[in-house]
């Protein structure tokens, strides 16, 4: 795996985590 692929799955893994955590909100509120 290429340095520039393990940059884009973690740049997608936060992008997975801040979409879950305006969800996990939206159900809170």
């Amino acid at each position: 795996m290429s340095e520039y692929e393990i940059e884009l799955r973690g740049s997608l893994d936060k992008f997975q985590k801040e979409k879950l955590k305006k969800y996990l909100i939206k159900m809170v509120n």
